[in-house]
């Protein structure tokens, strides 16, 4: 059996208060979105990333996300990087809501690049 390895490697920053108090609001705040509204994580975020979707629990929704992001940049030490979420296009579900290509591009590049720092000291 092939064992996935991605979360093994993946370059995590370190401890952070504000990382986890920003996830458990995410957390608490979706799932009762899905018991009120019914629905699955799915239909929650096809609403989320909706740019026609403007119910004040999908705008709460984004928020937190957009908390949870800043934390997690802070935490990386990229308070440098324009985490902002907005309305973009996308290859395959056209326009909507997520970083801007290029900070995607950075993050991505940071990523691995730490990947690449950590794999060559163990």
């Amino acid at each position: 059996m092939v064992q996935e390895r991605c979360f093994e490697t993946f370059p995590r920053p370190g401890p952070s208060a504000a990382v986890a108090v920003a996830a458990r609001t995410l957390e608490a705040h979706r799932s009762t979105m899905m018991l009120e509204r019914a629905v699955g994580m799915t239909d929650i975020y096809n609403l989320v990333t909706s740019p026609d979707e403007h119910a004040g629990d999908v705008t709460e929704l984004r928020t937190c996300h957009q908390q949870l992001d800043a934390a997690v940049a802070t935490a990386y030490g990229w308070e440098d990087l324009d985490i902002t979420l907005g309305l973009h296009p996308t290859e395959r579900f056209g326009a909507r809501g997520t970083l801007q290509p290029e900070s995607q591009r950075e993050v991505e590049r940071r990523l691995l690049e730490l990947n690449g720092e950590r794999h060559s000291r163990s």
